[in-house]
Formats: structure tokens, C-alpha cells, sequence
């Protein structure tokens, strides 16, 4: 399973690949692509959404994680045996 850093950075590529599919080598010029080209930028755009949908998965997995950390550790500051308490001084 690559890293959430490694996920990013192919999604990453596959834009730029893609990207470079479309313009000629200035990176300004639109160019005609053949159907070998076309090929090959729909499978890198479907890289790219795989690859999003996995981070984002990755993502929400991490945030329930915290939030459920979060949770129990707030339950316990409620417990009534976990407060501090001193008497009022007057």
C-alpha cells in the first residue's frame, strides 16, 4: 500500500503526463492528438481519479481515526473521577 505522500505525488504525475499529451513541447500550444495519444490521456485522467478516490478514502479513514480518538478522550475529562477538584477557598 504506497503512502498518502506516494498517492499524491503519481495522481501528481499522471496530471503533468496528461497535461503533456495536450500541448507541443513549449507547454503553451495546443497539439493534435492521435488515438494512441487519446488512449493514453484517458487512462492517465482514470489514474487520476482512482488515485483521488483512494486519498480520499485514505483521508476519511484518518479523520474517523482522530475523531474517535477525540471522542474517547473527551468522554473521559466528562468522568467525574478525572476532574480535579479543591474545595473553594473563601
Amino acid at each position: 500500500m504506497d503512502t498518502l505522500q506516494e498517492m499524491k505525488s503519481k495522481r501528481a504525475k499522471a496530471v503533468a503526463d496528461a497535461q503533456a499529451l495536450l500541448l507541443e513541447a513549449d507547454g503553451t500550444t495546443p497539439r493534435t492528438m492521435s488515438e494512441e495519444d487519446r488512449v493514453a490521456f484517458d487512462a492517465l485522467l482514470e489514474d487520476e481519479k482512482s488515485l483521488t478516490a483512494e486519498i480520499d478514502k485514505e483521508v476519511a479513514a484518518a479523520d474517523a481515526v482522530r475523531l474517535t480518538g477525540l471522542a474517547a478522550a473527551n468522554a473521559r475529562m466528562r468522568e467525574p473521577e478525572a476532574r480535579i477538584s479543591a474545595p473553594m477557598e473563601t
